[in-house]
């Protein structure tokens, strides 16, 4: 549906800039008949398709959808393969899409992370975390959620009565 609202807008930035509006058409009576004139058509501006591209490629980025984003860069740098814009661009939204695919897969461990809680199995916990810790960005809010939560886990692995049960969840899991 984010796909779909998405293009929808991106349709919409394009037709409403460069695209004429229709003329109306006036009537204008001169006797027994009325014929229609038509109006002066506005025309619409020239938008050389680098600007195009570099304009969508931002809407697109400021909406989060990376990948159209990046599709629109590309395409500008076509135009200027030797644009320092465009190529900053390009290596940007290529950067977004690695972080945003980090950040998918340190949230596909929370139930591997879940499990192991629920089997008090601090050791595999402490090891999903550090998983997680090592895919959010550095210096990230999500990071210091992540160092912070590893650090009570140890406090409570190292606690007299915090022993930490085997559970397999870690092994069973492959995913550590």
């Amino acid at each position: 549906m984010k796909r779909l609202s998405v293009a929808i807008v991106l349709t919409l930035a394009l037709t409403s800039s460069s695209f004429p509006t229709l003329s109306s058409f006036a009537q204008t009576n001169t006797g027994n008949t009325a014929k229609p004139t038509r109006t002066t058509k506005r025309k619409a501006p020239f938008v050389p398709q680098y600007r195009k591209s570099m304009q969508l490629g931002y809407l697109a980025t400021k909406l989060g959808d990376y990948q159209t984003a990046l599709i629109n860069f590309k395409r500008a740098l076509a135009e200027r393969p030797r644009d320092p814009y465009a190529r900053k661009a390009v290596q940007n939204t290529q950067a977004y899409i690695a972080v945003q695919r980090r950040q998918s897969q340190a949230e596909a461990l929370t139930p591997t992370l879940k499990l192991a809680m629920d089997a008090r199995d601090w050791s595999c916990a402490v090891q999903i975390v550090d998983r997680m810790i090592a895919l959010n960005p550095k210096g990230s809010q999500r990071e210091a959620q992540l160092i912070a939560y590893r650090s009570q886990l140890a406090g409570a692995m190292n606690s007299p009565g915090g022993t930490s049960a085997s559970s397999g969840v870690c092994s069973s899991q492959n995913q550590v």
